[in-house]
């Protein structure tokens, strides 16, 4: 159980990163703004943290309320071509958060039973500290900064996952291998 900590927390980081990802999703999808989310997303992370270190996922993640506060509104007229962009890297940067976490839930925590492997829990943070300063962004080139840096973070963690887990070969990783390879994929750079 020792060793399932660290990695709970990892995931528990990550999870308040993508809630705040998908927050940043829904709210510019509906109103154009990147940077309208901030009183939505959950930022008081410390209940949530140990929630979701425990491993109540299902509770911490709709427990929330933020995400009903969403506003409904459509951006009028055309996008250019610049928020067209910034839209679908954020899509692809919350699709492969999304997977990524499906992953180490599913597949890791009994890989820890037969092999330690290093936890990115210092990305994780940084991640979530990432996403969280990116919904608070009001100037669209400190989103863009901010998004680049979340996507670089991301695929780091992925990159140590996969370094890890091809430390110690054996056919119960190579499932998860596989995953986080795929993940890291379609995950393309900026």
């Amino acid at each position: 159980m020792a060793r399932r900590l660290p990695l709970l927390e990892s995931i528990a980081h990550q999870h308040i990163a993508l809630q705040t990802l998908q927050c940043l999703q829904q709210q510019w999808g509906a109103e154009g703004d990147p940077g309208a989310c901030c009183s939505h997303c959950p930022m008081n992370h410390a209940g949530h943290i140990q929630e979701l270190s425990r491993g109540n996922f299902g509770s911490a993640q709709h427990g929330t309320g933020w995400d009903q506060e969403l506003s409904p509104l459509v951006k009028a007229g055309p996008r250019t071509i610049r928020e067209i962009a910034l839209h679908s890297t954020l899509s692809r940067v919350v699709d492969s958060t999304s997977r990524l976490l499906s992953v180490e839930q599913a597949l890791l925590p009994p890989l820890l039973q037969e092999h330690p492997f290093s936890d990115p829990l210092k990305d994780s943070i940084e991640f979530r500290n990432i996403c969280s300063h990116m919904a608070l962004q009001t100037e669209e080139r400190s989103f863009d900064t901010d998004l680049y840096a979340a996507h670089r973070c991301l695929k780091t963690i992925v990159e140590k996952l996969i370094c890890s887990l091809a430390a110690s070969p054996s056919y119960s990783h190579a499932a998860a291998l596989a995953s986080i390879r795929e993940i890291l994929q379609n995950l393309p750079d900026m």
